[in-house]
C-alpha cells in the first residue's frame, strides 16, 4: 500500500518536471509548513509546485510591465514629442496676442521652452557646459 502511495506521489510530482531550484523551494516550504502527523496527499507537492510557479509568473509579469513602461518612457525626450512641439506653437501664438498679460506669459513660457530645448540632451539630461558654450557661440 505504501509503495502505491509513494509511486503515485512521485509520479504526479515528476509529471510536472520541476527544476532543481523549484524542487528545493517546494521541499523547504513543505518541511517548514507541514505540521500534520500523517503523510501528505499525492496532490500536495504538485499543488505547491503549481502555486510556486504561479507566484514566479506573477513576479516576472510585473517585472516585464515595469521594464516595458520604462522603455516606453525612455523612447524619446519630452521636448521632441509632438505635444511639446504643439505647446511651443501655442506659446508662440500667445506672444503675438493683443492682450498684454497673455503676451507677457507667452514670452516667459517661450523662453522656458527654448531653454529646455537648448540645455537638455536627447536623453533629457542637462547638456555639458562646454556644449552649451559652443551652442551659444554658434548662435551669436
Amino acid at each position: 500500500m505504501a509503495d502505491l502511495y509513494l509511486d503515485e506521489l512521485i509520479g504526479t510530482f515528476l509529471a510536472m518536471r520541476p527544476s532543481w531550484e523549484e524542487w528545493d523551494h517546494v521541499w523547504n516550504e513543505f518541511k517548514r509548513q507541514w505540521a500534520k502527523v500523517s503523510w501528505p496527499l499525492p496532490s500536495e507537492f504538485p499543488s505547491r509546485l503549481a502555486a510556486f510557479r504561479a507566484r514566479q509568473a506573477a513576479v516576472q509579469a510585473a517585472g516585464r510591465a515595469v521594464t516595458g513602461q520604462a522603455e516606453e518612457e525612455a523612447a524619446g525626450p519630452p521636448h521632441h514629442e509632438p505635444t511639446f512641439r504643439a505647446y511651443c506653437a501655442h506659446v508662440s501664438a500667445m506672444c503675438a496676442s493683443p492682450d498684454p498679460a497673455e503676451a507677457r506669459w507667452g514670452r516667459i513660457l517661450h523662453r522656458m521652452a527654448v531653454a529646455l530645448i537648448e540645455n537638455r540632451d536627447d536623453q533629457d539630461r542637462p547638456r555639458p557646459h562646454k556644449v552649451r558654450i559652443y551652442r551659444e557661440g554658434a548662435s551669436a
